[in-house]
């Protein structure tokens, strides 16, 4: 690898990781307010389990699908200027019809995708009837965030990674703001379900501020927003719709826990909640980290795949992978370990009780063990289909996602613990078939003596942490978190440091 790709996919993962920290700092203060409001009860279930729903539409036909194969075939493009610009405003036309006519799908057969989602709440009608309302006014987020996605992939392309990935903190920022005036008296005529359906209704058209905030960005990178004509629109109808399995692999992880869901509709109130409070927290690093370097890498990776250059493209994959193992292992031992005392700082205020955070903590402990997994499958995704194999990919997470529902049938007995460690059992075995594939293709070997050390810093670390925690765990939550984060943090790095693991310069930009 050229030094000048070594630095590009530094500074690329450090905007990513700027950028996302912003983001998912702003989602957790927006689900910490709206459980301190509404609590851990069936309302807060209602609208997690609508949620849901987005949250799958969005991460598989939006941004993960549309990114993984948008930004090679424009890569393909970026010789011809007219070509690349001609083929973008076909695309992005029909994005755009499709996605106006998923909203409306949606909204039309609500009733159906809530009972796909949460059968559970059949046996409570008004409660069916609730949810129903609230994933319909959801869907006009889906089709902003659809057509966002691509203006995304179209500015990673470019090069600019930082503003795509922080606009869409408008979201956040929308409910934020009214939890805010909720906790300061304002509003207190209304009942608790309106107050929630006021909620869905700013987080669904906060898409289309999002969507205003990204034109002026997408001119200035040389993209105008123009609709082709209906014929270019249809020629690329079967792009679009390449997509779909793309999205359906990078979405995985939401997949499964739209399936954690369903199973978690049949718990005591407050398991929804619990599943997606902790698969929030799980997704943090793992936006950071594995996203982030996913997203930093798959261009280089598409240009060495292009060339056919298997030594490059294994060069930028193992610096994508250790950039991601070298953080996502003590996250995984870190949650793990201090999961009680974190889910109690974070979550347990207002209406949230002590039992909710009890909940979330045995359902994060469970998806903790997952979250290098996590971390292998979004990387392997990205570089498999950039060596243009997309088959694989499809079997293995079509296999993942089964065997997580047989692991969650078997494993329920455990309550949300189970749910949450069935989707690391099920993801890892995904995360091992994955590293077998890219051998096979690319040669590429990830099993290493640096493995090895990564993993024994990170039980160190984790180790330190719970020492840590549980010493001063009269002293309360804070404390605890406070304290056990900074020095697992530096035992980590002084571990890895004595064991002169060579993949830490990777973090600064240096390494192989």
């Amino acid at each position: 690898m050229a030094a000048a790709d070594k630095n590009r996919f530094s500074v690329n993962f450090s905007k990513l990781t700027a950028a996302w920290t912003v983001t998912k700092l702003l989602g957790y203060l927006r689900d910490a307010f709206f459980v301190a409001v509404f609590g851990g009860g069936w309302l807060a279930d209602a609208y997690y389990a609508a949620f849901r729903v987005i949250n799958v539409f969005r991460r598989s036909v939006g941004e993960g699908g549309v990114n993984t194969v948008f930004v090679p075939a424009l890569s393909r493009k970026a010789g011809d200027g007219k070509e690349m610009l001609d083929f973008f405003s076909s695309v992005w036309t029909a994005l755009f019809l499709v996605s106006l006519f998923m909203c409306c799908l949606g909204i039309i057969f609500s009733r159906p995708i809530t009972a796909l989602a949460a059968p559970a709440f059949l046996k409570a009608p008004a409660q069916f009837v609730y949810i129903s309302m609230l994933t319909a006014f959801f869907m006009p987020h889906l089709f902003f965030v659809n057509v966002t996605a691509l203006f995304t992939s179209a500015l990673n392309m470019k090069g600019r990674f930082f503003m795509p990935a922080v606009i869409p903190s408008v979201f956040s920022l929308s409910v934020i703001i009214y939890l805010l005036l909720l906790i300061c008296g304002f509003f207190s005529g209304l009942g608790p379900e309106t107050k929630v359906f006021v909620t869905v209704v700013l987080a669904s058209f906060s898409g289309l501020l999002q969507f205003l905030l990204f034109i002026p960005v997408l001119r200035k990178a040389g993209f105008p927003l123009r609709f082709s004509s209906l014929g270019s629109a249809i020629k690329v109808f079967p792009f679009i719709f390449s997509a779909v399995p793309a999205g359906f692999i990078m979405a995985q992880d939401q997949l499964a826990m739209f399936v954690n869901t369903v199973f978690a509709g049949f718990m005591p109130a407050g398991s929804i909640t619990a599943v997606y409070n902790s698969s929030r927290l799980a997704q943090f690093p793992i936006s950071l980290f594995s996203s982030s370097a996913a997203a930093a890498a798959l261009p280089q990776l598409s240009k060495a795949a292009g060339a056919k250059d298997y030594a490059g493209f294994n060069r930028q994959l193992a610096r994508a992978f250790s950039v991601s193992g070298l953080l996502l292992f003590p996250a995984a031992f870190g949650c793990a370990v201090i999961a009680v005392p974190l889910c109690r700082l974070l979550f347990e205020h207002g209406n949230f009780q002590t039992v909710h955070s009890i909940i979330t903590a045995e359902a994060l402990t469970g998806i903790s063990i997952g979250l290098p997994a996590f971390g292998i499958i979004k990387i392997s995704s990205s570089a498999l289909y950039a060596l243009n194999r997309k088959t694989e990919p499809f079997l293995i997470i079509s296999f993942q996602l089964a065997l997580n529902a047989v692991l969650c049938f078997f494993f329920a007995r455990y309550r949300v613990f189970g749910l949450m460690a069935a989707t690391s059992v099920s993801s890892w075995t995904a995360a091992l078939l994955f590293l077998a594939a890219l051998k096979k293709r690319s040669g590429y070997a990830v099993f290493s003596c640096s493995a090895v050390k990564i993993f024994i810093a990170a039980f160190l670390s984790g180790a330190a942490a719970y020492l840590c925690a549980y010493t001063l765990s009269a002293r309360g939550s804070a404390v605890q978190v406070f304290s056990s984060v900074p020095a697992a943090v530096f035992i980590y790095f002084l571990a890895l440091k004595v064991m002169r693991t060579k993949e830490l310069s990777y973090l600064t930009g240096g390494g192989d």
